[in-house]
């Protein structure tokens, strides 16, 4: 089968189960929206997380902006065809989105709960979350040399901000550094791409 990159709906809802952030209710209204005077049109937490994207809100002038940059086809009169498009925009969108930010330490959260705090089982427990299979040899080295340089910085740089008279009052050094691990595996391609 050739590489193929998963659908709007697809990326979004495998996000939020990654990061056990998914709500199975099935049925009901269409989940509300927030749209922001950027133009950012952001799905509504419905309860502890959010509804697969088929429940989700979409009007003709507002689409959900997750989805729309994944190639979401516009339904006004009616699609034969989905496009697919690779642009910088989705990468940049994963990257920076503060929706993702947040799922990415969510994700870390139950790679901890599921893991514990020993580099190698997180490491290979996010692969196997996150991509439904165990790491190679090569990307287990590589996630684990990762999770230690990324513990390493936020242990100086969270010492810096104590010392500059800003106290730590999100989540411990482990859990930000991991939840940065997962924040790069959720923007990977094999994440987005069905192999």
């Amino acid at each position: 089968m050739p590489l193929k990159r998963m659908e709007a709906e697809l990326v979004r809802d495998t996000a939020l189960w990654v990061a056990d952030r998914l709500n199975n209710t099935q049925f009901g209204p269409a989940d509300p929206v927030n749209v922001r005077k950027d133009g950012l049109v952001t799905a509504k937490p419905v309860g502890a997380g959010w509804r697969r994207s088929v429940y989700l809100r979409q009007r003709r002038k507002e689409f959900p902006t997750f989805l729309s940059t994944f190639d979401l086809p516009s339904m006004t009169p009616n699609c034969i065809e989905r496009p697919e498009s690779t642009v910088a925009l989705q990468a940049l969108f994963l990257m920076n989105n503060a929706t993702i930010d947040q799922l990415a330490g969510s994700f870390a959260e139950r790679v901890e709960r599921e893991a514990g705090a020993e580099i190698e089982s997180q490491v290979r427990r996010a692969h196997l979350v996150a991509f439904s299979r165990r790491p190679a040899e090569e990307e287990f080295e590589a996630g684990r040399t990762a999770l230690e340089l990324l513990r390493q910085h936020w242990t100086v740089h969270l010492a810096a901000e104590a010392k500059a008279g800003r106290p730590n009052k999100g989540a411990p050094t482990d859990r930000r550094a991991l939840a940065s691990y997962c924040h790069a595996l959720i923007n990977s391609a094999a994440f987005l791409y069905i192999d």
